[in-house]
């Protein structure tokens, strides 16, 4: 008859029929494999015994009893492992000799702190338990620092790729931060330049378009001077104490004729007005007064003339400067953008270079954190479970190690 455990959370009841032969469940793999080497056989031995003190059962159709939540898990890996211990011990004993099976089959359902009365006729079966489970602590003592060096190697992998792959991020963002740099310099290079040859071809423009026009006043103003100079004369000459009349109306004579090569300026409306009416005024010079009006006249007018062509020359050195100014930084300005844009090129490349060992180094991290986390999952249960059957083992070498200590006494 099997066990029946009612579905209520608790309190539970748990029937047992007394006069039923256990039933035998499938051992996992790692069982049989701790099996082979009687391990998990003594283990389970003495964590059945135990559980068997703590419980409380009674025969199923006779008595009901109520168990604790804890008490009922306990039990269900009492039960659990009691079939897969059994067939382990007739396993790892088939071919030890009964003797050596029969002290192993003594041992199952034996609680730790039950003490056993020697059989020293058996005492070479005590013996060769003893190297058996000896060489087996050994074993899996080994087998648990494999497990922890493997762990811990596994981590520090995981952990060396980790740093690998971040210093491999903040590279690429210092490479990222260079490149945007170096290309902003680039475009701002490259603007500026475009700016400056604009610049030299407006000023270009200009300097073509204005120094003819400046060229040819000034040609006309520098002509004009030397007669409003020589007009300047002759109404000096007019106006001193010592002319005779004959000769002042000789001197207008001349002034009239020189008069007559005045040319109006085209380009300057101002100029042109003020040559215009110094004919005027020449022309209406008969007596002092009318000539020392012109007189003074024609000196305002040299001194407008003097400051116009100045103010030309001004000019047309402004429109060189301007072009030659302008033409340097040309010049500058597309050096710069040579070296810039190599600059930004050469940052580009290693940005890339850096993105490609980033992703290169990421993804080797996910693939060995991966391994560390695949393997820690089942480290945590097999390193505990070790400890545990590493503890059984121990504690059943104490109780060989005792029946041998009563055999020799």
């Amino acid at each position: 008859v099997m066990a029946r455990i009612p579905a209520a959370p608790s309190p539970h009841v748990v029937y047992v029929n007394v006069d039923a032969a256990p039933q035998r469940s499938r051992a996992n793999k790692r069982a049989i494999v701790i099996a082979g080497t009687m391990v998990l056989a003594m283990m389970a031995c003495l964590v059945v015994s135990g559980a068997m003190e703590k419980r409380n059962i009674q025969p199923f159709g006779m008595a009901e009893k109520e168990v604790s939540e804890a008490q009922l898990q306990e039990m269900e890996r009492t039960m659990a492992h009691k079939q897969v211990v059994e067939t382990v011990v007739k396993k790892a004993t088939a071919n030890r000799g009964k003797a050596v099976q029969q002290v192993a089959q003594s041992l199952v359902g034996v609680a730790p702190s039950q003490k056993l009365a020697a059989d020293c006729t058996k005492k070479d079966a005590y013996t060769f338990l003893k190297d058996t489970f000896g060489d087996l602590a050994m074993n899996m003592t080994q087998l648990n620092a494999s497990l922890y060096t493997k762990d811990a190697q596994l981590a520090t992998a995981a952990k060396s790729a980790k740093d690998k792959w971040m210093a491999s991020e903040s590279a690429y963002r210092t490479a990222q931060t260079s490149h945007d740099t170096a290309h902003d310099a680039a475009t701002y290079a490259s603007s500026q330049y475009k700016m400056y040859s604009t610049a030299v071809t407006t000023a270009q423009e200009e300097y073509d378009k204005m120094k003819p026009k400046y060229d040819e006043e000034k040609a006309q103003l520098s002509s004009e001077k030397p007669i409003l100079i020589e007009l300047k004369t002759m109404l000096a000459e007019l106006l001193a104490p010592a002319a005779a009349k004959s000769n002042q109306k000789s001197i207008l004579q001349q002034v009239d004729k020189v008069a007559l090569r005045l040319m109006a300026p085209t380009t300057d409306k101002k100029l042109k007005n003020r040559v215009q009416n110094l004919r005027t005024k020449l022309a209406e010079t008969t007596t002092d007064s009318t000539a020392s009006t012109a007189l003074g006249f024609i000196n305002n007018l040299i001194t407008e003339i003097t400051a116009r062509i100045s103010e030309i020359d001004s000019e047309l050195v402004d429109l060189s400067n301007s072009l030659t100014d302008n033409a340097a930084k040309q010049k500058e300005w597309e050096g710069k953008v040579v070296d810039l844009s190599d600059a930004a090129d050469l940052a580009k490349n290693e940005m890339n270079t850096a993105d490609l060992t980033r992703q290169k180094l990421g993804g080797e991290y996910t693939v060995i954190n991966q391994s560390y986390e695949d393997n820690h999952a089942t480290f945590l249960d097999e390193s505990v479970k070790l400890a545990e059957e590493i503890h059984a083992i121990n504690t059943i070498l104490t109780k060989v190690d005792t029946l041998i200590a009563e055999c020799s006494s």
